[in-house]
């Protein structure tokens, strides 16, 4: 972790070219609307993926995000 920015962890919804959609809880907590957050890659520093069931969970990450984006997002 770099100054300035948290790891965090986060299930993987969806993916584009410019952005990962993320949950902020897993499937089993039944994510809601105010779970989903978009996040640019442009700011994402790092992401280690986690072992995960794919027929019950989405893929786990731990995304390195700058402090402004967490708090922004109160993550």
């Amino acid at each position: 972790m770099s100054r300035g920015t948290d790891d965090i962890r986060l299930w993987l919804v969806k993916e584009t070219p410019q952005a990962c959609q993320y949950s902020k809880v897993p499937n089993s907590r039944t994510p809601g609307k105010d779970d989903l957050i978009w996040t640019p890659k442009s700011i994402i520093e790092h992401v280690d993926t986690l072992p995960h069931d794919p027929l019950k969970e989405h893929p786990q990450h731990i995304v390195t995000l700058p402090l402004w984006f967490v708090e922004k997002h109160d993550l």
